[in-house]
């Protein structure tokens, strides 16, 4: 479904500047705009005695540059703060990633066509890591299993805290071979120092589908939560791959 915009919002959009050239460009076109409305006006005042237009248009320039330049500077600032605003809201606080809401927006852009894999990834004793080593270790910790799942998959993969110490990773054009091979590497989790010379290892359980048809998205979101749960019961750090709608164990690393 296509997101309604706001007229405001399409204006700012439509004149917002992108770039010097279009910057110069936009301030050209709003004083030949001005000049233009001179020359209408001089026409219903003077008749044929009305100056030409491109005499407005001389005329209109030094009054309406300096408007016309703050103007535009103006909306350049507000969309980018509005283009920031929107980034924050698609965005995780803690670990930079999409959130929940943003992984299913852009989830729901992939053509329904298209196959790749869903993986959903969560930290093996999360919850221990929080209670030993405090929240502080525990947000250290899943800031690094962010940059681990970033600097695992493709730069155009779509990578997600879906909630709590559970992330989600969707790859197109990825076949089973390419996804075991890349859930075997994810399981390895993150190494982190604790205190002093003490370090840590959280491992990663993940439960992962092929996808075939992305309208269908909610039930392959319930069968890789099926695979992820088979993975963590099983003995956690290991990919369990949903074949043909039926979650079994397909991989395992130690």
């Amino acid at each position: 479904m296509k997101e309604n915009v706001a007229l405001p919002d399409r204006i700012i959009e439509f004149v917002a500047p992108r770039g010097v050239v279009d910057y110069w460009s936009k301030v050209f076109l709003l004083i030949m705009i001005i000049g233009l409305m001179n020359f209408i006006r001089d026409n219903i005042e003077h008749g044929a005695d009305a100056d030409t237009i491109y005499a407005n248009v001389i005329e209109a320039a030094p009054i309406g540059l300096p408007f016309c330049l703050l103007a535009l500077s103006l909306i350049g600032r507000l969309k980018r703060m509005q283009d920031e605003l929107i980034a924050l809201a698609a965005t995780d606080m803690l670990t930079g990633l999409n959130n929940r809401r943003a992984f299913y927006e852009r989830v729901a852009a992939i053509p329904d066509a298209a196959k790749g894999v869903l993986m959903i990834i969560d930290a093996d004793h999360f919850k221990r890591v929080n209670d030993t080593y405090g929240h502080g270790i525990g947000d250290l910790c899943l800031q690094q299993i962010a940059k681990h799942l970033i600097a695992s998959v493709r730069e155009n993969d779509i990578v997600a805290r879906i909630g709590g110490e559970e992330f989600a990773v969707v790859m197109i054009g990825v076949d089973r071979d390419m996804a075991e091979c890349i859930g075997a590497r994810l399981v390895k989790g993150v190494m982190l120092a604790v205190a002093h010379d003490n370090t840590i290892t959280v491992t990663l359980s993940v439960g992962a589908v092929m996808l075939a048809h992305l309208k269908q998205f909610d039930t392959y979101m319930g069968l890789a939560d099926e695979a992820l749960y088979i993975a963590k019961s099983s003995g956690r750090a290991r990919i369990v791959l949903a074949a043909d709608r039926v979650p079994t164990a397909a991989v395992k690393v130690a």
